[in-house]
């Protein structure tokens, strides 16, 4: 009876090796990374949103700094809104363009738009200019953009509060 060798080739079984992936496993490695770039793409904030809520907030700041001025000066400023963009018109300026415009205009992003606005318990409808002076208006300014709801509320202490809602 002939013995097998350990070094002969002939003896020896080989396995055959594939090479490459099969259709099978190249079809779950392209469903887990499309489950993670849900997952991500789900996870991630809305950019248009963002600056949404980034103008919103810079609106507020508008306004708080306007109410400083106005107090720490004694004049009043005037705020002017527009349905795309809000200014802010310093003391003894008519408004013109170019007059403190860097400092005072804000422009808002695409998809934001003023809803509403209420100046001294009354409705406003732009673009009407408003007093902004010491004591500070009590005034409620609605922004709707992009599925969320912003509400702007000034006090007669001069406090400034953002609520945000989904639409």
């Amino acid at each position: 009876m002939p013995t097998l060798a350990a070094g002969n080739s002939n003896s020896r079984r080989r396995l055959r090796h594939p090479c490459g992936f099969t259709l099978i496993e190249v079809l779950v490695a392209l469903v887990i990374i499309g489950l993670l770039a849900t997952t991500v793409s789900l996870t991630l904030p809305d950019a248009a949103q963002a600056q949404q809520r980034t103008a919103v907030r810079q609106l507020a700041g508008q306004l708080s700094q306007a109410s400083l001025h106005a107090e720490a000066h004694g004049q009043p400023w005037r705020w002017l809104l527009t349905g795309g963009s809000s200014r802010l018109i310093p003391p003894g300026h008519a408004g013109m363009p170019g007059v403190d415009a860097l400092a005072v205009a804000l422009a808002w992003p695409e998809g934001l738009r003023l809803t509403a606005l209420e100046y001294e318990g009354q409705t406003v409808s732009p673009p009407s200019p408003l007093r902004l002076g010491f004591p500070p208006p009590i005034f409620a300014l609605t922004l709707d953009g992009s599925g969320r709801r912003w509400r702007i509320d000034g006090d007669a202490s001069g406090h400034i509060q953002i609520t945000e809602t989904a639409r």
